[in-house]
């Protein structure tokens, strides 16, 4: 069986990856630091690059646990990784790589939906390097929905899911024909629900991982 290492920074995202793959039989590892988050945004004695030895250490714990693969799903934390760009014994894949795959091969203008403003810099610079590398030039605006993070970390999961559905929904009833994503886990559910409702389709990098996980894991889809 193989074994799949979640690195979070809430405990909210652990539920979406045990539905996504729970049809693949995999060993699910899960590990949650909501105080790096914390810790960043109120102590500015705190640098980034004490942020990025923090995250190394704690996906060398999980490699050292028995990881065949490490999945990062904080995009906060991915930006941290790629300033640092080590190099591991196994696999570690980020919630958005698959996900920039999808922004860059839609050829519209797209929307780009954030609720931790403190992710924004780091998720777009390393979109926009990507893109270059693959020759696109995607047209995104992006928004932030203020107010919403510190719902979801002070645990209020259903307000903060309110907000950013009811978000997304002002933007289609205003009609908005860009394509809207959701560009972190957290916003999934929400997404999801104003997808049903309106029958729309909105981008959320959970679509794009599970194939691309599965096939770095070498099992069938």
């Amino acid at each position: 069986m193989k074994r799949l290492a979640c690195l979070h920074a809430h405990y909210s995202n652990v539920d979406y990856i045990e539905r996504a793959f729970a049809p693949f039989g995999l060993e699910l590892t899960h590990y949650t630091d909501p105080g790096l988050i914390r810790r960043m945004a109120s102590d500015q004695r705190f640098s980034r690059a004490q942020a990025s030895e923090q995250v190394m250490r704690q996906l060398e714990w999980m490699m050292d646990c028995g990881a065949d693969v490490v999945l990062v799903t904080c995009t906060q934390y991915a930006a941290l990784l790629e300033e640092s760009k080590p190099q591991w014994p196994v696999p570690v894949i980020t919630i958005d790589e698959a996900f920039f795959h999808v922004l860059c091969r839609w050829e519209q203008p797209q929307i780009v939906l954030f609720t931790n403003p403190d992710t924004v810099e780091g998720t777009m610079k390393r979109l926009y390097a990507f893109a270059e590398t693959v020759g696109k030039a995607p047209d995104i605006e992006v928004q932030v929905i203020e107010g919403s993070f510190e719902l979801i970390m002070a645990g209020k999961k259903e307000a903060y899911l309110k907000r950013v559905s009811g978000y997304i929904q002002d933007l289609i009833q205003s009609g908005e024909q860009r394509m809207i994503h959701t560009a972190q886990l957290s916003m999934t559910e929400a997404a999801e629900a104003v997808e049903r409702e309106y029958r729309v389709e909105i981008g959320n990098p959970l679509k794009p991982l599970v194939p691309s996980l599965i096939d770095a894991l070498g099992l069938e889809g």
